[in-house]
């Protein structure tokens, strides 16, 4: 499987947390009592946790310096990147943001950083890193803090590199200079960033989409992120969109927009629909300004909701289960069939409560090769979820899903096809074991056999 590449100004955020009672009698200020200090990745390094916490493979490659923070953000990329390439510069130092909160409220912000480009020789070793590795990657994402690490020349060859083989770039941008970014599939500006690119003051509606406009002559898919107001694009006939931000519980907005394209990210990743990554990342954004300091979304705190029969936690369903005849199958579904529909019809009917445990990407390419499956996790899983008689559809990355069945411990456990029970994993944990045959004449490879024929 294809991953994401991230280039990029890494930070390190500091949240000092304290209390404050009085006021100096040094002067005007608070007197902030430190209780404790937390330190997370940001700029990239943020998107980076992000997509990492999304479940989406990435590598890294980003630029510190030789102090004793960069020592600190290198040991911290290593946890949350698959591969990574953090290039020294003895002579920089690392951007830290330094938040101080009192009583959870920001009360001041301490900023150290270097935003000298970093060398030729440097430049010149990231664009090889890409050339040399571009065949692992279907995305590449590039955030630019304005840090020195994105210089002009970067974008522009690494975007080269990327066009010419078929790998999609997606860009937080910082300058102004649109021709940098032409080729990408979409870029990701805020109103203020947009007015810089559109060279023009953007004032309503109509103004935005002029601006997407002027962008698309450049980029294939162009937004602009209107922080509450949501997030502006164009449609298929270049009618503008706003979707609109879902947040509710603001407590603190730090980060929120590399959530937002982080998850855009997830969205091109998974093969959605770009409106639906669009939406995707409103309610991501909405979930990460609810928490305090520099934060992320998981992926299942992203698919689920109170209507959303997807979850990733089988702790999560436990509760909704209790005192009910629970019925569970499982499989990977890859294309579904009427074979299949009717199948669950009737494991339905054997209980109250009918769980799927549904394969993930990885699992079924060890079970079936590489060229399954055929559709993503997150495609699968909704089209079961749509289904009436389905209940509960829970992703399991297993071979089997003998742990789950382990957690739920199913009152009926229900195979389709021509199994004996004694074979059957989980067997000896149900209650009960059934075997509904599948009807004749359907079958997920012979679809797949005649589509090729």
């Amino acid at each position: 499987m294809k991953k994401v590449l991230l280039i990029g100004d890494v930070m390190l955020d500091i949240n000092t947390h304290g209390i404050c009672t009085r006021i100096s009698p040094e002067a005007p200020v608070a007197i902030v009592k430190k209780t404790h200090e937390i330190e997370t990745l940001g700029g990239a390094g943020n998107n980076l946790v992000n997509l990492f916490h999304l479940n989406i493979p990435t590598d890294f490659i980003s630029v510190v310096g030789g102090d004793s923070y960069s020592i600190k953000i290198k040991e911290m990329i290593k946890i949350y990147a698959k591969e990574c390439k953090v290039y020294e510069e003895k002579n920089r130092i690392a951007t830290v943001k330094n938040r101080i909160l009192a009583q959870k409220h920001q009360v001041l912000r301490i900023d150290t950083e270097d935003t000298n480009d970093i060398s030729n020789k440097i430049e010149t070793l990231i664009i090889d890193d890409v050339q040399n590795s571009i065949d692992k990657y279907s995305i590449i994402m590039i955030s630019d803090y304005n840090k020195g690490v994105c210089t002009e020349n970067l974008i522009k060859e690494v975007v080269k590199i990327a066009i010419k083989n078929n790998v999609r770039v997606i860009c937080d941008p910082k300058k102004a200079n649109i021709e940098i970014y032409t080729g990408c599939y979409t870029l990701t500006p805020n109103k203020n960033e947009l007015e810089a690119i559109y060279k023009k003051p953007i004032k309503d509606t109509n103004d935005i989409k002029d601006a997407l406009l002027y962008m698309q002559q450049y980029i294939q898919k162009p937004i602009a992120t209107l922080s509450e107001k949501g997030i502006a694009f164009l449609d298929e006939n270049k009618n503008i969109v706003i979707s609109k931000a879902k947040a509710k519980d603001v407590v603190d907005v730090t980060g929120a927009g590399d959530t937002a394209i982080s998850t855009i990210c997830y969205a091109i990743y998974k093969g959605m629909g770009f409106s639906a990554g669009i939406d995707l990342a409103n309610k991501a954004a909405s979930i990460v300004v609810s928490k305090l300091g520099t934060s992320y979304v998981t992926e299942g705190e992203l698919l689920n909701n109170r209507d959303s029969k997807i979850f990733h936690k089988i702790e999560d369903v436990l509760p909704k289960i209790k005192n009910k005849k629970v019925v569970f199958t499982n499989g990977c579904f890859d294309i579904i069939h009427a074979g299949h529909t009717k199948y669950l019809k009737k494991a339905k009917e054997l209980g109250d409560i009918l769980i799927v445990g549904i394969n993930s990407d990885d699992s079924i390419k060890r079970l079936k090769g590489n060229t399954r499956p055929i559709n993503t996790l997150h495609a699968r899983a909704e089209v079961l979820s749509s289904m009436g008689c389905v209940d509960f559809v829970i992703p399991f990355s297993d071979d089997t899903p003998y742990n789950l069945i382990k957690k739920i411990q199913p009152d009926v456990l229900v195979k389709g096809g021509d199994y004996k029970i004694n074979n059957i994993v989980g067997n000896d944990i149900a209650k009960e074991t059934i075997v509904i045959p599948f009807e004749e004449g359907f079958s997920t490879t012979n679809i797949i056999n005649t589509i090729k024929q």
